[in-house]
């Protein structure tokens, strides 16, 4: 009778990521800028910072931006080669005026930013560009704005960012029934000031706080109301 061999024959099956994810902003959201009457052209307004979830080489990410209403004054331009943040690889593009027209104080301009990548997966974003000094505006919170559950006394869990050129801002939380969060008066910083209990007799907690800046100079203001679950 044979002696009968038993071979051990093992595969490696590589797969690769189909390109089916959209590209996204990783601005906050709605983007809001503030652009003076006198600006010139090619002044800068907003950086936009772009990524893409699909396992791609780097030699294949290729995103384009549109505007949807092809008439506007604004351009589009790469501020350079993709960067890491925060575990991600992106790229940034600068959104500059092209000075076609003149500006108008106390005008708004509204325009879609579509970003596209090579499959055709898209995202849109609205962009609205305030004329002349129109006051500081809060951009958008995170949604939502989580408190990490290890968080100790007085970490900080969000800066606010602010769409203005003036560095004289006043930073205050006017509304804030837990008692729970302050800000730096100065930089925005909002951090936890007492202890969180998670969960309280079985409950999550959501408290509700009300954020407010106020240029010094002008007493110009804007609030928003951020919700922390």
């Amino acid at each position: 009778m044979r002696n009968l061999v038993e071979d051990e024959v093992r595969y490696v099956l590589t797969v690769s990521d189909v390109n089916d994810e959209a590209p996204n902003f990783l601005n906050s959201q709605p983007l809001r800028a503030t652009l003076a009457s006198d600006a010139k052209r090619g002044q800068e307004i907003i950086t936009l910072t772009v990524t893409d979830e699909d396992n791609t080489p780097d030699s294949e990410r290729r995103y384009t931006l549109e505007f949807k209403d092809t008439s506007t004054i604004f351009s589009f331009e790469n501020s350079g080669p993709q960067i890491v943040i925060a575990g991600k690889k992106v790229a940034e593009v600068v959104v500059k005026y092209d000075g076609q027209i003149n500006l108008i104080t106390g005008q708004t301009y509204d325009n879609t930013i579509e970003l596209i990548d090579s499959a055709s997966n898209r995202r849109e974003v609205l962009l609205t560009v305030f004329i002349g000094v129109a006051g500081p505006r809060i951009q958008t919170f995170p949604d939502p704005l989580r408190v990490p559950e290890e968080a100790s006394l007085n970490h900080r869990i969000y800066k606010v960012e602010v769409d203005h050129g003036s560095t004289n801002l006043f930073f205050e939380i006017p509304e804030d029934p837990s008692g729970l969060f302050s800000i730096n008066s100065l930089s925005g910083e909002l951090f936890v000031k007492e202890i969180i209990d998670a969960d309280v007799s079985g409950v999550n907690l959501i408290y509700r706080i009300k954020i407010q800046v106020t240029e010094v100079d002008s007493s110009k203001e804007d609030s928003q109301t951020v919700v922390i679950p």
